[in-house]
């Protein structure tokens, strides 16, 4: 996931399906959805944690009791909670800066984001706790490595075609990070064959699709949401543990859409960032380097 609370509005019920089925859950989040909250000063990020297991512990019916360990990749240090009376449930917190629904980042974190990551506009990105730095590639390794570690068979995750970036009330626009995690995801996933695949599900434009859950799968999920919100320590306008949730987020309370695979064919362009100085074209054979980029989500290589 990009941000704590991404699986609560884009993926659920799914997740509580899985957790009911008592499958194993390794969730992980690149980024601290801080918002320009500077970690060490606000308690905006830490809480924002504590509330999706406070909604995972909801999901499985346990206390918030946790297990925290390190985990380290290729000299990366992740912090991970797994419930104590549900070890098979684990949260995993890369900690990088939100890079804002536009991708243009915060002043407090030097305006880094995983948008201009993945475009080259910088070179690396630090976790807002300065535990890691990453680059591009240490990142995607980073992922594979967790992926292997625990050896997953599938990976859910955000829209990776979606190319349109905003905020939720811009018609059709996802947040960049949405965007640029489900790419990095699908990046580091891609080479493990897992025997699930990689599923994607919509983001804030799901908000245009017809209603599709049922209305007692509704109300479950909007008391998950309702759980992490009152852990949180909203600050406003993003939410309140006290207000009831804004007419977006109950438009995602009544929804949740996975986008339908798309298939790379000669002449299609899949998973670009639509930016109008990007482009692709292919002349003669395509070799399988040139098939899995554009397949990942890299569109930045012209003829």
């Amino acid at each position: 996931m990009a941000h704590e609370d991404d699986d609560l509005l884009f993926l659920n019920p799914q997740i509580q399906e899985l957790i009911t089925a008592r499958c194993p859950l390794d969730v992980v989040y690149l980024t601290s959805g801080d918002a320009g909250h500077p970690y060490n000063r606000s308690p905006y990020a830490k809480s924002r944690e504590l509330g999706v297991i406070a909604a995972y512990a909801a999901m499985a019916g346990t206390g918030q009791h946790t297990v925290t360990e390190t985990i380290t990749v290729d000299g990366h240090n992740i912090t991970s909670f797994s419930l104590r009376k549900r070890p098979e449930i684990r949260l995993s917190f890369f900690r990088l800066p939100d890079g804002l629904p536009t991708g243009k980042g915060d002043s407090t974190y030097r305006h880094e984001s995983l948008l201009k990551l993945f475009r080259g506009e910088i070179s690396s990105i630090t976790a807002v706790d300065s535990t890691s730095r990453y680059t591009e590639q240490s990142l995607i390794a980073t992922i594979a490595g967790l992926a292997r570690r625990w050896k997953s068979e599938r990976i859910r995750t955000l829209d990776f075609d979606n190319s349109f970036f905003g905020h939720a009330y811009t018609q059709g626009a996802d947040h960049s990070d949405h965007g640029v995690a489900a790419r990095y995801f699908r990046m580091a996933g891609f080479p493990l064959h897992l025997r699930g695949g990689i599923i994607a599900y919509r983001g804030y434009p799901m908000s245009l699709l017809p209603e599709n859950l049922l209305a007692e799968q509704a109300r479950a999920k909007q008391q998950i949401f309702e759980t992490y919100l009152h852990t949180v320590r909203c600050l406003a306008p993003h939410c309140s543990a006290t207000r009831p949730i804004t007419a977006i987020y109950r438009k995602w309370m009544h929804r949740q859409y996975p986008r339908p695979q798309q298939h790379a064919r000669p002449g299609t362009v899949i998973s670009t960032t639509g930016s109008p100085q990007f482009c692709l074209g292919l002349t003669g054979f395509v070799s399988e380097t040139q098939h899995r980029l554009s397949v990942s989500g890299d569109s930045t290589w012209c003829h």
